[in-house]
């Protein structure tokens, strides 16, 4: 992940991995900073769907309800299409 994020630092895919990562590790506050930095409107629809639930689990945690409803949500709403 390292090498990948350092040839292709903005790459989406790459980032919401990173966040993944963040997340797992505990850093919540670096994770959310790197979701929200990534636009899913061009990523591939299993990716999307990928980035709004890990998005809904870190507003979770961090004690924001209705943002992270209408993650998952959107999630959901992907997973139907």
């Amino acid at each position: 992940l390292r090498r990948g994020l350092a040839v292709a630092p903005q790459d989406p895919r790459l980032r919401l991995e990173s966040a993944i990562l963040d997340r797992r590790r505990g850093e919540r506050a670096r994770a959310l900073a790197t979701m929200r930095s990534v636009s899913p409107a061009g990523l591939p629809l299993r990716v999307a769907m990928r980035y709004h639930y890990e998005l809904g689990q870190l507003l979770d945690a961090e004690k924001l309800p209705d943002a992270a409803l209408a993650a998952f949500s959107e999630a959901n709403r992907l997973a139907r299409s």
